[in-house]
Formats: structure tokens, C-alpha cells, sequence
């Protein structure tokens, strides 16, 4: 009787090891495609941004503040037509070097805001 209950149990355990190493199996699987399909998510969102930081700096290039702040619903309609080609973005601001936006593609006119001590603008002030 005692063979049979170890048997049994030695059946039972060979069969849980296998279960569990097949579910251990798949699950690596599913977290690799799962990573695989974020990187190339965020790969693209990138290639997004590089191209549209490509295009703003086609249409701001070699105009000064006040000529941005001038055109500023011009600039404003072909900010907010880049944003409407990229879903995965949402705005677009140019700010002065002094922190106050220029245009942006979300609001028109720009707000009167100084943004000068945010980190992301402090992040660009040595560049």
C-alpha cells in the first residue's frame, strides 16, 4: 500500500514539475512578444518625434522671438496640423528663452506664462 501512495505521489509531482515548467514556458513567451510589441511602439513614437521636431524646426528656423510671436496664428494652425498627424502627441509649445511660450499648437494665442522654473525648461537651458 505504501509503494502505491508513493508511486502515486512521485506520478503527481513528475506531472507538476512539467506543468509548471510548461506554464513557466509560456508566460516568458507572452512577456517577450508583449515587450517586443512595446519597444517597437515606442521606437515609433520617437521616429515621430524626431520628424516633427525636423518639421517645427523647418518652419521656426532663423526667425527670432519677436517674428514667432508676430506669426503666431500662422504658426499656431501649422503646429496644430503637425499634433492632428501624430496620435501619440498632444502639443507642441516653443517658449522664449526667458521661459514665456511663443505659440503653441493646443491654445491661441500662447498664454502669458513663465515657465523658467520647470524642470523641463531648466533641462534645456544649457543646450
Amino acid at each position: 500500500m505504501a509503494a502505491t501512495v508513493l508511486g502515486a505521489l512521485f506520478v503527481l509531482s513528475v506531472a507538476s514539475l512539467e506543468h509548471y515548467r510548461f506554464v513557466s514556458t509560456s508566460a516568458n513567451e507572452r512577456i517577450s512578444r508583449s515587450l517586443d510589441i512595446a519597444v517597437e511602439h515606442t521606437n515609433k513614437v520617437f521616429e515621430e518625434i524626431e520628424i516633427l521636431f525636423a518639421s517645427v524646426e523647418g518652419i521656426t528656423r532663423k526667425q527670432s522671438s519677436e517674428s514667432l510671436k508676430a506669426d503666431q496664428e500662422h504658426l499656431h494652425e501649422a503646429l496644430e496640423e503637425m499634433i492632428g498627424k501624430a496620435p501619440d502627441l498632444r502639443a507642441i509649445w516653443l517658449f522664449d528663452r526667458s521661459g514665456r511660450p511663443l505659440v503653441t499648437s493646443s491654445v491661441f494665442p500662447a498664454p502669458d506664462l513663465n515657465n523658467s522654473d520647470r524642470d523641463y525648461f531648466i533641462a534645456q537651458q544649457g543646450r
